[in-house]
């Protein structure tokens, strides 16, 4: 027997299917970053976390991350044309006032990050690790 509700029913069926397919055809052109995201959470040593002294407004003070964490606040201080110390007085500057500090920092890193893919039409023009380009190109 047919019925509207059922014809309706179908084509919402169908075109969630057709959404599936869609998101995992973008998800399957970054899934090789996957494996080198989680090989680095198995690296993680104890002794990752390192402590170090920035400047906010002038005033010393210390903060404790994660290697990876100093080396993307290094990256995007480069890229930005700035250095650490400005870039964590921006941070600071732009938080609440009762979020911490460092939860703000990681915060920030990761959305960096995070505006620049979505920002990115191609993930071929980043340069990888040994400075040539990821789509094969030296």
């Amino acid at each position: 027997m047919f019925s509207l509700q059922n014809c309706q029913l179908k084509k919402a069926h169908v075109k969630k299917k057709r959404q599936k397919t869609d998101r995992s055809a973008k998800t399957a052109k970054h899934a090789k970053a996957l494996p080198a995201a989680v090989s680095a959470v198995l690296d993680l040593k104890d002794n990752s976390v390192a402590c170090r002294n920035i400047r906010i407004h002038g005033r010393r003070t210390s903060i404790r991350l994660d290697e990876q964490m100093w080396q993307a606040l290094n990256e995007i201080a480069e890229i930005e044309n700035c250095n650490i110390h400005d870039l964590c007085t921006t941070v600071y500057d732009s938080k609440d006032r009762d979020t911490g500090f460092t939860a703000a920092l990681r915060i920030f890193l990761m959305n960096y990050y995070r505006m620049t893919l979505q920002n990115c039409n191609s993930c071929h023009h980043l340069p990888d690790r040994n400075g040539g380009n990821d789509n094969g190109s030296t």
